[in-house]
């Protein structure tokens, strides 16, 4: 007799919906694929992300000033990862400039430039 157990084998798979990382690549030509593939993720949001309130969220309270003060908690810490973030990225506004700064000293020393 077959038991249930081994009819209804669980799924070992791990789901994989976590924020996604910035990897260094072997090749200096897949940043922009690799790199632009996990900003295109990071601003699709969900599943990868949950950015909190819905505007269902806003509904059925029973006082608002409930609702209120949950919003501005919220935007108290969301204030504090923005600031992470925009300290994280603003480096990224003129990485262009590094690449050309190594890329002219090194054509320098090949003498191809």
């Amino acid at each position: 007799m077959i038991k249930l157990k081994n009819i209804i084998k669980p799924n070992k798979k791990p789901i994989n919906e976590s924020v996604p990382k910035f990897v260094v690549p072997d090749d200096v030509s897949y940043y922009d694929r690799d790199w632009g593939e996990a900003f295109k993720q990071l601003g699709k949001g969900y599943p990868n992300i949950d950015y909190g309130p819905r505007e269902s969220d806003m509904y059925d309270w029973n006082s608002r000033a409930n609702y209120q003060a949950a919003t501005k908690e919220y935007s108290a810490h969301m204030k504090k990862v923005a600031a992470k973030l925009n300290a994280a990225i603003s480096p990224i506004d003129s990485v262009w400039k590094v690449w050309h700064k190594i890329l002219k000293k090194h054509r320098k020393n090949d003498k191809s430039y």
